[in-house]
């Protein structure tokens, strides 16, 4: 029995380290937005790069560096990086004709 609850303890632990490690590219993208907000552009910028870092195909870490390259009129890169999250073949890209 106490083998039984130390292995349902130590697994209740796992689950919530990675319930945990789930959470931390979001964790990262909201610090960023927040220190972003206090006008550390340099900050966030770091939060948001470590938050892709973490998964790669976070798109609204990658849409939040896009709007600080544009800000920087950076807009080639901005461009660059929002095609990269949305190619022009998604519906939410309408190209001119």
């Amino acid at each position: 029995p106490a083998f039984q609850d130390v292995s349902a303890l130590l697994l209740q632990r796992r689950q919530e380290m990675d319930a945990t490690l789930a959470r931390l590219p979001i964790l990262y993208y909201e610090r960023g937005l927040d220190v972003l907000d206090q006008g550390n552009r340099v900050a966030a910028l770091q939060d948001l790069n470590r938050s892709l870092e973490l998964d790669p195909t976070f798109a609204p870490a990658s849409l939040a560096i896009a709007q600080i390259q544009y800000n920087d009129n950076n807009k080639p890169a901005a461009a660059a990086r929002v095609l990269n999250v949305m190619p022009p073949t998604s519906p939410a890209i309408r190209r001119r004709p």
